[in-house]
């Protein structure tokens, strides 16, 4: 494992124009600028399908905010090859979020996108409307646990999905992956949201077939909401896993 990325490093591999998949994970400390030293890197490989920067949360501080400026630039020059990114578990603000998925623009060919365990709120929320409401876009798989996301954010992402034709996977819940600092019930939505949210799942035009709700503060009444809602759906999977406030009656109505 390495715990600490350095731009000598860095530059090695911003020389190569081969690699499919690119994983940088749970790394200690950042030398400043490294991902400027990945320009090339970026820009160049026509190859990379697949791009992990993720658990970095507590990497150095002082460091943190010219790698998110690089990477936002690094994401706005890659190829549009790119198929799958996982930016999950690295802390990034609302803000952050918002400016890193708006990088990601220009790469209509992404069918998934991580981004759990960081700190989205409504920018971030818009950002993902754009890019999901764009007509080019092939987004099929989204993961959004762990963000803090409320009742405010649930009508952006509604009316996002409700115009998108795409997305067939959605996960708002929180799966405990302690090595990454994953909590549980991190999208505080309540019953209103889940009215909100249940207006995208009766949609009959929805492609959702999998829709992850674990760990989130569900409970009887809201539950009754969201089965309701999936009377008509193509729904084939749904987690709601350690929902602790689901009682008996709301596990009455589902099952």
């Amino acid at each position: 494992n390495v715990y600490f990325l350095n731009s000598s490093f860095c530059k090695g591999i911003a020389r190569n124009r081969s690699l499919t998949n690119l994983q940088i994970t749970e790394i200690d400390s950042f030398e400043g600028g490294v991902f400027a030293d990945l320009l090339p890197f970026f820009e160049h490989n026509g190859n990379l399908r697949s791009l992990e920067i993720s658990g970095c949360g507590d990497s150095d501080v002082g460091c943190r905010e010219e790698n998110i400026r690089s990477l936002i630039s690094a994401l706005s020059k890659t190829k549009s090859s790119l198929r799958r990114i996982d930016i999950s578990c690295n802390r990034f603000s609302d803000e952050q979020a918002a400016k890193l998925i708006g990088s990601l623009d220009g790469h209509l060919n992404l069918t998934s996108i991580h981004i759990e365990s960081n700190e989205i709120r409504g920018e971030a929320c818009g950002a993902l409307r754009k890019l999901l409401t764009n007509p080019g876009c092939k987004l099929k798989k989204l993961y959004l646990g762990s963000n803090g996301i409320n009742d405010q954010c649930v009508p952006i992402l509604t009316n996002a999905f409700n115009k998108n034709n795409t997305v067939k996977t959605i996960s708002l819940g929180g799966e405990l992956l302690p090595r990454r600092g994953r909590r549980k019930e991190d999208n505080p939505i309540t019953i209103a949201g889940w009215h909100v949210f249940s207006s995208f799942l009766n949609n009959p035009n929805n492609l959702l077939e999998k829709l992850n709700l674990s760990c989130t503060n569900i409970d009887d009444e809201s539950a009754k909401v969201l089965v309701n809602a999936l009377v008509n759906t193509k729904m084939k999977s749904l987690d709601i896993s350690s929902c602790e406030s689901i009682g008996a009656a709301g596990y009455q109505a589902i099952f």
